[in-house]
């Protein structure tokens, strides 16, 4: 489509306390100076100059035309050298040219009105110019800033290549408010990969120097060539305000919910329990919860002691648990196999149901359920309650976070090598299969924010579940996450294929490698990318490595990798399954606890002294790290309530909690003092939301199957 553009000229002057009188009829002079710029780093423009010779001191506004419609006005005020040579005065006019009309041609008219109405035509114009299009060989992104102002490692990153030669190195110029900062080679790794259209090391890394935090400024990367020509990348301008520097802040504490969650689906108002989850509320930041309605770990009142022993036969069958047992008054000590264990306590489970749903009135098409088909619906009717319990909605509602858990397999998800994309299953009806708690919580109102999305192949490739995805697409052989890094993608545009929001997506990180930097930097370049999350439990303290490395070590240098090297709207969470040793198992209650509790506050201070070390100088204490209490632990699940016995904190679920508190206090100078009311009265319709997504829930076995990992 070709259009006749004007370049208009007018003269204007500046309003004195008398009129204005003209010495002499205006005569304009001008010239089209042509475009200039190129149009790889967006600069193209149409130059030229205009005045009035009998007022050479008035500066005249030049119009753009388009036909007949004015699309832009500048004045023409530059400095031109030919006119000052001659004392005439600064007359030159820019027109930048919209991105819009690159690769376009136009018949573009440049005409000047004086303000009598007398007019010039400007040039040869009419005049129709082909305006050239960026030829794009060259590319780059300009990413979020990452690192962090506590230890002054906040960078610009991002990546910038030619894309027909991948072995040349260019430069990325640095600007701040027009000002060149920094001109730095892209050659960092690690390799880019396929998606970006260029293999090879080609990211850059600024490092922001501390005296520009604090400030709001615009910051521009421009892409420059081996020939000196400059290009624009994407995102290449942007407006940043970068952090101040900060004292320690406190981490922040997610209450980990998903088993043996009876006591607060059975608690009354204004009883001990009801007292100690309002602390509980008061302490915590957000949640961490999986809708769990089958197995022995779900909803059973009457579950004995022993009944809540972790899951451990994929890794010894033999293994066995020593344990209390009181029959007719008399405790003894019992010796068992867990897998025999398991096995009578699913049984003694069942046979609780069928009593439980025939009280209840349970039934299916005329006959009643059997212990089996019972057991979803007694956990879903109990869920309601711990729901309308925990006051979820008015969390919600008061702003806390909630998270969630998927583990990615073919139960939701179908992989296509063909077109490499992985696509969400639909059941028999046409309804997308969502991943387990995330879309029942999702459908109803309660969108958890983020997921820990993981991969078991030990549990999922025997049972054909394991999704296998090559690490480049059309590759051989398949790889899993965290390695696999673009999983990430592939399961965030399946969500965006279908027209829904990805949530935010959780690496799950077991143990930091020389080749971790690398193997993670696909996810954590993932626009879906939310957390790294470490399954940090006290059973890792006093482990080593066959390197000799301490596990938490090990951790503390992963951590502080990505506090450093990604920005800071992620995060790292720390899941803090608790650690029960088989001799607190049959010993003194009061003296298990306290051990319990100590191993937490040591687990929190070697962390925090291991970070310091690994160059992070806030240690754990900033507002990016969650630690996660556990709802499941080794080597029995732990109660949730109480939080304390004995005038100190319990080995629990919410003992821990508050000895998260405590340490926040300790190292970071500030927590929160357990102890505040109840929230405010329920928000019921967000309450009747979620409580009817968990009604939804039917006879699907959802959640964490919680095993020690």
């Amino acid at each position: 489509m070709k259009y006749i553009l004007t370049l208009t000229v007018l003269v204007s002057t500046i309003l004195m306390s008398v009129p204005v009188v003209f010495a002499s009829t205006p005569k304009i002079m001008s010239s089209f100076g042509g475009m200039t710029g190129s149009p790889e780093d967006g600069t193209l423009a149409f130059t030229g100059w205009a005045y009035d010779t009998s007022d050479p001191s008035t500066a005249l506004r030049v119009e753009i035309r388009r036909g007949t419609h004015i699309i832009d006005t500048v004045i023409a005020d530059g400095p031109t050298q030919s006119l000052d040579e001659k004392n005439i005065g600064n007359h030159r006019f820019t027109w930048e040219i919209p991105k819009k009309y690159y690769g376009t041609t136009y018949k573009w008219s440049l005409k000047a009105f004086a303000l009598n109405g007398d007019s010039v035509q400007i040039g040869d114009t009419p005049l129709e110019v082909d305006i050239p299009k960026p030829s794009r060989t060259v590319a780059g992104v300009f990413g979020k800033p990452r690192g962090s102002a506590e230890d002054s490692s906040l960078k610009l990153a991002g990546w910038i290549a030619d894309k027909r030669d991948s072995s040349k190195i260019l430069q990325a110029q640095i600007e701040r408010d027009d000002q060149v900062v920094a001109t730095i080679p892209a050659d960092q790794g690690p390799e880019l990969n396929e998606r970006t259209g260029v293999t090879g090391n080609h990211r850059y890394s600024y490092t922001i120097p501390a005296k520009y935090y604090g400030s709001t400024n615009t910051w521009k990367i421009t892409a420059i060539d081996t020939d000196g020509k400059r290009y624009a990348i994407v995102n290449g301008t942007q407006e940043l305000t970068l952090p101040s520097y900060a004292a320690k802040v406190p981490f922040k504490i997610y209450w980990g919910f998903n088993t043996k969650y009876e006591q607060i689906a059975d608690m009354q108002p204004d009883s001990p329990e009801a007292r100690d989850v309002a602390k509980l509320k008061s302490i915590v930041d957000g949640y961490f919860i999986n809708v769990n309605t089958g197995g022995r770990l779900s909803y059973w009142p009457k579950r004995p002691y022993e009944c809540g022993v972790n899951d451990k036969t994929q890794v010894d069958p033999n293994l066995t648990l020593t344990y209390k047992k009181t029959i007719d008054g008399t405790t003894t000590t019992v010796t068992e196999l867990v897998d025999d264990i398991i096995a009578r306590c699913t049984t003694q489970m069942y046979e609780d149901n069928k009593v439980y749903a025939a009280s209840a009135g349970y039934k299916q098409v005329g006959k009643q359920y059997n212990g089996r088909q019972a057991q979803p619906f007694i956990a879903r009717q109990a869920w309601e309650r711990v729901v309308k319990n925990l006051g979820l909605a008015d969390e919600i509602v008061a702003g806390k976070d909630v998270q969630s858990e998927m583990i990615l397999g073919t139960r939701n998800f179908e992989y296509s090598s063909s077109n490499d994309t992985l696509s969400i299953v639909k059941d028999p009806t046409g309804e997308f299969v969502l991943p387990d708690s995330y879309g029942y919580l999702r459908s109803h109102g309660a969108t958890p924010t983020s997921v820990l999305s993981y991969q078991e192949p030990s549990r999922q490739e025997p049972n054909g579940s394991l999704l296998k995805i090559p690490l480049v697409p059309g590759g051989s052989g398949y790889e899993v996450l965290p390695k696999n890094g673009r999983i990430l993608n592939l399961v965030g545009d399946a969500f965006k294929a279908v027209g829904m929001k990805s949530p935010l997506l959780k690496v799950n990180v077991r143990r930091w490698t020389s080749s971790s930097p690398s193997d993670m930097q696909v996810a954590v370049n993932s626009k879906y990318f939310g957390a790294a999350n470490f399954e940090g439990g006290t059973s890792r303290i006093g482990e080593k490595l066959g390197s000799g490395q301490t596990e938490i070590d090990n951790f503390a240098e992963g951590m502080v990798w990505f506090l450093k090297n990604t920005s800071g709207d992620k995060l790292v969470t720390v899941l803090m399954p608790p650690y029960i040793t088989e001799e607190e198992i049959i010993g003194d209650q009061d003296a298990a606890d306290k051990a319990q509790i100590g191993r937490i506050k040591q687990y929190i201070r070697e962390l925090n002294t291991a970070m310091i070390a690994h160059g992070y100088s806030v240690g754990v204490c900033t507002d990016r790290m969650i630690f996660i209490s556990g709802g499941y632990g080794k080597w029995l699940h732990p109660n949730i309530l109480p939080i304390a016995r004995n005038g100190h904190n319990a080995g629990t679920v919410s003992g821990q909690i508050a000895t998260l508190n405590d340490m926040r206090t300790e190292l970071c100078g500030s927590g929160t003092v357990a102890g505040a009311s109840i929230a405010p009265e329920e928000a019921v319709t967000l309450i009747d939301q979620i409580m009817s997504a968990i009604d939804d829930i039917g006879n699907s076995i959802l959640g964490l199957v919680a095993v020690w990992r």
